[in-house]
């Protein structure tokens, strides 16, 4: 009973086929499971056990090494996420080549949320001095959009030096718009990066992602986003 109480992903049949493993062969070499911490937190960890003394006479006894596979597990994790993000985009621009205009803007907005991680994906095209809102994906709760918005002097200026707009935190950038504040507000969105949708011979729209929480832009993931943006444009 205590170990199954420190082993936190092993129900009781698995804990016995373990242990009657150890009986059997009297080592266990390298294996992984979750630690429940006192605290009550859940640790990854690795441990090779082997047993001790007679068990004819009863007397058994188990020795066992734990290792903390904290810090492998974040790399492992980090690893097959940047692997996602390097296959991301080829395997993005192949879909396109199949899709029609409506389909693109869906795929990509998904696309956006999906390497990202981000909360919400939007993707608008100008229509003169207006940006329609062709797609997007808000993750719950669905908070309503404006089809259309005016295009301030911040999305103009996107769009004329074709750079990014990134924004950490909504509530503290003084200098955007009331309206562009808003916006993200409604959404439930703390921070976003807008890139612009930079086709051949201009820019035609923008596309957009965010988190409900304040959140610092790398500039992996600004690329990622500027990456998914030119593809979409020139699909």
């Amino acid at each position: 009973q205590p170990f199954q109480n420190l082993i936190a992903d092993l129900d009781v049949q698995q804990l016995r086929e373990t242990l009657d493993e150890l009986r059997q062969t009297g080592i266990l070499t390298q294996r992984f499971a979750k630690l429940r911490t006192a605290t009550g937190a859940i640790k990854p960890i690795s441990y090779s056990a082997r047993m001790l003394g007679a068990p004819q006479r009863h007397d058994v006894r188990y020795q066992a090494i734990v290792w903390d596979e904290t810090e492998q597990h974040q790399i492992r994790e980090t690893l097959a996420r940047q692997n996602q993000e390097l296959a991301g985009p080829a395997s993005f621009g192949a879909k396109l080549t199949t899709l029609d205009p409506a389909e693109i803007t869906d795929l990509t907005v998904r696309w956006v949320r999906k390497i990202l991680r981000a909360d919400f994906g939007t993707l608008r095209i100008i229509e003169g001095k207006r940006a329609r809102l062709w797609s997007a994906d808000l993750g719950p709760p669905q908070p309503q959009l404006e089809k259309e918005i005016e295009m301030t002097e911040t999305s103009r200026s996107i769009v004329n030096e074709r750079q990014p707009l990134i924004v950490p935190d909504v509530e503290s950038a003084p200098q955007l718009p009331a309206s562009v504040r808003e916006r993200i507000r409604r959404l439930g969105g703390r921070a976003f990066c807008t890139v612009p949708l930079a086709g051949r011979e201009k820019a035609i729209g923008f596309l957009s992602a965010g988190f409900r929480a304040p959140h610092q832009w790398s500039p992996r993931e600004i690329n990622l986003l500027q990456t998914i943006a030119q593809q979409a444009a020139n699909a």
